[in-house]
């Protein structure tokens, strides 16, 4: 939904995003999205979310590119491409849009990079032999919170900056989530 709730953004396995007035239902706009998105190697998740200005409608995808789309027109508006670093995927973006966050499954790695110029300002790691599966910021950006493939919510201070190399950061919080999940089951915080 937008924020006064009167849009919809729906998306299927053809990677368009499909803008709703679900009061009158129909569509007002169709999103492309990324238009590489099938025709990559790298096949991934793909993301879509309504930004701050009441016009745009974001995307992005596991591979670094933010791209902003003008819901009037459907057309591309602004583009933003991040360093697209091998077994990194793009995960998530913090609500004002200057923080991109790429996990390594493998490595359980984690990390906050600017947006748009990609520098590298926080990292997480998650202990030896766990994956991070979720990834969400708080409505205010000031909390980032993952969760592990075991379960556990773990939360961390986003507004911490780090200077390179980077040292993973420490949770502020955690806790044993819901025990009945998959790797990508959401997190969800409340306004």
């Amino acid at each position: 939904f937008n924020t006064d709730g009167s849009l919809l953004a729906t998306t299927g396995l053809d990677g368009r995003f499909l803008i709703w007035d679900w009061r009158d239902e129909h569509v007002l706009s169709e999103i492309p999205g990324n238009p590489s998105y099938w025709d990559s190697d790298r096949l991934g998740r793909f993301y879509g979310r309504f930004a701050a200005a009441p016009n745009l409608f974001v995307t992005f995808w596991d591979h670094a590119a933010i791209r902003e789309w003008d819901l009037t027109t459907g057309e591309l508006a602004g583009e933003t491409l991040l360093p697209d670093e091998a077994g990194f995927s793009l995960e998530s973006l913090s609500p004002d849009m200057t923080v991109a966050v790429f996990s390594n499954p493998s490595t359980g790695i984690v990390i906050g990079r600017t947006v748009p110029s990609g520098e590298a300002i926080w990292s997480v790691r998650a202990k030896q032999g766990t994956g991070i599966g979720s990834f969400l910021f708080s409505p205010d950006g000031s909390i980032f919170a993952a969760r592990t493939i075991e379960g556990l919510v773990l939360f961390f201070d986003a507004a911490i900056h780090s200077a390179p190399p980077l040292e993973p950061m420490e949770p502020i919080a955690s806790f044993a989530g819901h025990p009945a999940f998959n790797h990508y089951s959401p997190l969800a915080f409340g306004p």
